[in-house]
């Protein structure tokens, strides 16, 4: 935020993390799950909770939960 409160959006700045991610070699886990997938055709349950966490977590979402989330991706504060 700027000394009036604005946030200040940084698209730049996401898409330049997003491209040094995308250079960064999996995890061994995630081509240890991809190998088993083309070898069996599914995947170990244990790969998936590893992967979207525990299903039986509950999740919240509402108007204000959903800003929150939007505005953490998709702004970078700066003081100025």
């Amino acid at each position: 935020m700027n000394k009036k409160g604005y946030l200040i959006r940084d698209s730049d700045f996401s898409n330049k993390v997003e491209i040094e991610l995308q250079k960064l070699p999996p995890s061994d886990w995630v081509v240890e799950m991809q190998r088993h997938y083309n070898q069996k055709g599914n995947y170990r349950a244990s790969d998936l909770y590893r992967l979207l966490g525990n299903p039986n977590d509950s999740v919240e979402f509402s108007n204000d939960s959903l800003k929150r989330r939007l505005l953490r991706k998709t702004t970078k504060r700066v003081i100025l």
